[in-house]
Formats: C-alpha cells, sequence, structure tokens
C-alpha cells in the first residue's frame, strides 16, 4: 500500500496462544498522516472476531507473548493509513491458518 508498509511475525505456541509475536508499521509517506497496524485473531469455533491494536507512528513495533483467551484458529493483519482517527485506506494480509484450527 502507498505510504504504510507493515510486517508480522507470529508464531503460534498452542491453540490460544502467540508467542513470539511480532508486529512492525511503517510510515513511508511525509504527508502527515500516520500508519496503523493491527492483528486480527478469527475463531471459527465462536464465530468471533478479536482485533490486537498496536501503536502507530514511522516504526511503530509491539514484540512478545500475546493470547487473547480464546481458541485462535487463524490470523492476519491489516495495515492502515489515517489522517488523525479518520481511517484513509488499507490492505490485509491472507489468513494465517494455526496448526490447532
Amino acid at each position: 500500500m502507498d505510504g504504510a508498509r507493515g510486517r508480522a511475525s507470529v508464531v503460534f505456541a498452542s491453540a490460544t496462544k502467540l508467542n513470539p509475536l511480532e508486529l512492525l508499521v511503517t510510515d513511508t509517506a511525509s504527508d502527515g498522516q500516520h500508519a496503523r497496524i493491527r492483528l486480527q485473531v478469527n475463531s471459527t469455533s465462536l464465530n468471533t472476531s478479536w482485533v490486537k491494536a498496536v501503536g502507530y507512528g514511522d516504526d511503530a513495533s509491539v514484540k512478545g507473548p500475546w493470547g487473547p483467551g480464546m481458541r485462535i484458529d487463524r490470523v492476519r493483519i491489516e495495515v492502515c493509513r489515517y489522517n488523525g482517527d479518520v481511517r484513509k485506506d488499507c490492505a490485509w494480509s491472507q489468513w494465517q491458518m494455526s496448526p490447532w484450527a
């Protein structure tokens, strides 16, 4: 996506935990807008999606273990460009399936 780039490293440690989880977002345009990255977690057994939002900025990142307290069937990342709190444009990765799904 023009203006933003995101990257993720996800390891399924168990059916309910990602360890390690690493997300990185980079704002690649000097236009006053900013980039954000989110991890979307889907649990088909509960028909529910949870999203872990992380910081934004020129090189915002988060690292470490994370578990939503529910079964994780698949994950993907969403990278968006914002003007303040108004979402302008987004791109999504493909779903990554859990080996426990």
